[in-house]
């Protein structure tokens, strides 16, 4: 509600501080009655009355009316805002009437002192009173009187926002809602008119309701959250808590149930945190989340907020609430399909049922015998409209119980016909499964014939699996006895080593190593294809290298690529077509002059790699500097377009790395994406690690390779070979 502005700011300051005093001393009745003896003002005691009242409910009605005797005994005139606090008071308590004769002292008061802006506020007040009180009529007339005013006094315009709010609501509690959203217009128009926000969002937000009761919840949800929207910036938790419920039944109407749950959530937060803690709304609200979350399938969630609306119901001892509480698990364990919890909660329904209308009864013969002693003059009446009142409670009694009992008579014999139901399926499941047996013996047997004939099979191939695997196994040594010994390596270089991983078990990669003269003559080859037919590509040239180095004396390493090239067309009769087999193989061959360290190398695809270890004369600092000797885009065996290997020369120095490798390792397939190593990758590694023992290189490529394939399997064989100067 909005709080009435008056133009008597020194009474206003004096009531405000009188307040605080009292409230925050937290003094008792007796200081307060002393207080009211020693004022020497009427005003002051009946506001020290009114505090009182507020402040002991019990007593509330009494306090009020001592300081209604006081403002009746003196002959002077108070304040219109003196009557407007004790009408609101008698009003709280529920004394309408005394309530209504206040109102109009105020009112009375206002217009014996012109001052209209407040007249016009509290007829709007009592208006909305009317309204609250089912007089919607009478709220009405005082508001229509208000615009007249207003029409005639132009200063008073910034008044039409209010008085538009309050005649929209008496029309909507009347029921004509074209009016009622009509005014909602107006006071809207007019609060941006003059900046009027507090009227503004309310006329926003309740234009929004109209819709919805006028059955269009897609208009009325924009209008609601445009209100939402101011409300949020100006931070009142009672609009707040407005928008949450209304804009979350809107969604309800519209089945967007999710958005629904979302700002129920939202007001159950705020009002479990302590702003305008209400049972009733608490109940109300986890009813509607249960309900809610029971039509998405959210069955835990749905569990929970039906339980805690029986738990409010119980704490409270409200007993209709308890009735409505065990009719929504009835209700929702009868579409769970637990039909026993289904009728035991219906059965408790219906007995809370009794309780209710018991009450019910109680409560309203014993209204109708008060006012039957306070008005004796419609004596006849009353008991007539006891007797009326008892026969609707009876009939509606009597409607309701035989709802429940029907509804519990349902649940018996849905539950009666599942049972049966599931009787009769059993019977047909039981005859069905009995045929099926007799179907699946004779399967079994079939089934266990051919099991004992694919054993035997499986015992064959076994064998026959073990036998190649055995013959392959042998292969392997043979073609490891064919690659050159340590002792080559070792007695020429300071450091080396050889990561060398078939993929299987014989390979179609090899190296090969061989001294003549002052020179170490090196080949690092890949041959085409893996396993058995790379292993016997790899031997030829072994035999070939063999034969061109220490029979033919050729030690060039292109005029060796070139012959070796011309040994596996001759061998492999491969000329130049290009339907033929091309098979053959990638090398990158080359010769260190032991006493210049001169290095001379040619390559058919596979390069080589010399990584130089610096040191800055300045600083000391390490550096790695790597000098790629790039292959030749051909193989050695027959191409399309062939033509005479290079040969390049590369001067060496101590301590300097030289790397050759097939494509096994970059060509690898893992990591968490499952891509190829990449041989930019290979570099940084070789690098990285180039520094370090040649043993301990070794290690380092073997534990990579191992890590970025753990989820593939091994695509090629696999060569990488380290030489330290």
């Amino acid at each position: 509600m909005i709080f009435l502005k008056n133009k008597y700011l020194s009474l206003a300051v004096l009531m405000v501080l009188f307040q605080a005093q009292l409230a925050w001393a937290q003094i008792n009745i007796d200081s307060i009655q002393k207080v009211i003896n020693q004022a020497d003002n009427d005003s002051l005691r009946i506001y020290s009355y009114l505090i009182l009242s507020a402040k002991y409910p019990d007593s509330g009605l009494f306090f009020v009316q001592q300081a209604a005797d006081i403002s009746q005994k003196n002959a002077t005139e108070f304040h219109p805002v003196v009557y407007f606090q004790i009408a609101e008071h008698f009003a709280k308590f529920g004394n309408n009437e005394s309530s209504t004769k206040y109102y109009r002292k105020a009112i009375q008061s206002a217009e014996t002192e012109h001052d209209h802006k407040l007249l016009i506020s509290l007829r709007n007040y009592f208006g909305y009173f009317y309204t609250t009180h089912g007089k919607s009529d009478s709220a009405i007339m005082l508001h229509i009187r208000n615009l007249e005013l207003v029409d005639k006094e132009p200063e008073l315009s910034k008044s039409y926002s209010e008085t538009y709010i309050y005649l929209a609501f008496a029309y909507r509690q009347y029921g004509d809602l074209r009016k009622a959203l009509s005014y909602f217009k107006s006071a809207e128009q007019s609060s941006r008119l003059y900046l009027d926000t507090p009227f503004l969002h309310i006329a926003i937000h309740e234009k929004g309701n109209i819709y919805s009761l006028l059955h269009l919840p897609d208009s009325a949800l924009v209008f609601q959250l445009e209100a939402f929207e101011i409300r949020k910036k100006l931070g009142q938790n009672y609009y707040l808590l407005t928008s949450y419920n209304d804009i979350a039944g809107t969604y309800h109407r519209l089945e967007n149930y999710p958005k629904a749950a979302e700002y129920y959530e939202k007001s159950l937060e705020l009002t479990k945190n302590g702003f305008s803690y209400d049972p009733y709304v608490l109940y109300t609200l986890y009813g509607n989340l249960g309900e809610i979350y029971q039509i998405i399938g959210n069955i835990p969630k749905a569990e929970y907020y039906l339980s805690e609306t029986l738990e409010n119901a119980k704490a409270n001892n409200i007993k209709y609430q308890l009735r409505d509480s065990h009719l929504r698990f009835a209700y929702f364990y009868y579409f769970q399909k637990e039909f026993d919890k289904s009728a035991e909660f219906a059965f408790s329904a219906y007995a809370y049922n009794d309780s209710v209308y018991a009450e019910e009864n109680s409560k309203t013969i014993e209204e109708l015998s008060t006012k039957y002693e306070t008005e004796k003059k419609e004596q006849q009446i009353i008991i007539q409209n006891l007797e009326i009142r008892k026969k609707n409670i009876q009939t509606t009694y009597l409607l309701v119980s035989s709802a429940i009992f029907f509804v519990l008579l349902l649940l018996i014999i849905f539950a009666y016909r599942q049972k049966i139901k599931a009787n009769n399926l059993i019977k047909l499941q039981n005859f069905e499964i009995l045929e099926k047996n007799e179907e699946l013996q004779q399967q079994k047997e079939e089934i266990e014939a051919q099991r004992d004939e694919i054993t035997a099979q499986n015992t064959i191939v076994s064998e026959q699996n073990k036998h190649i695997t055995e013959s392959i196994t042998y292969a392997s040594k043979i073609q490891r006895a064919a690659l050159p010994k340590k002792a080559v390596f070792e007695k020429y270089l300071s450091d080396y080593f050889i990561f060398f991983k078939p993929r299987d078990i014989v390979s179609g990669d090899f190296y090969w190593a061989e001294k003549i003269d002052n020179k170490l003559i090196v080949a690092i080859a890949d041959c085409t294809g893996h396993g058995v037919p790379g292993a016997f590509m790899s031997m030829l040239g072994i035999s070939f290298l063999g034969n061109i180095v220490r029979q033919q004396d050729i030690q060039q390493t292109n005029k060796v690529l070139e012959a070796l090239r011309h040994e596996i067309k001759t061998t492999l009769s491969q000329t130049a077509h290009t339907a033929e087999q091309k098979d053959g193989m990638d090398m990158a061959f080359f010769t260190i002059d032991l006493d210049t360290l001169e290095l001379n190398y040619s390559g058919a695809y596979n390069s080589l790699y010399i990584i130089r270890n610096l040191k800055t004369a300045e600083t000391g600092a390490s550096a790695t500097e790597l000098t790629e000797l790039k292959a030749d885009r051909q193989p050695v065996a027959v191409y399309i377009k062939e033509k005479p290997f290079v040969s390049q020369l590369f001067q060496l120095q101590k301590g300097d790395c030289i790397y050759g490798f097939s494509d096994g390792f970059v060509d690898q397939f893992g990591g968490e994406s499952g891509g190829k190593y990449k041989i930019k990758k290979f570099k940084l590694l070789l690098e990285t690690i180039s520094n370090l023992p040649m043993s301990e290189q070794q290690n380092i490529i073997s534990e990579e390779f191992t890590t970025w394939r753990v989820r593939y399997p091994q695509t090629d064989d696999v060569l990488v070979m380290g030489l330290k100067v």
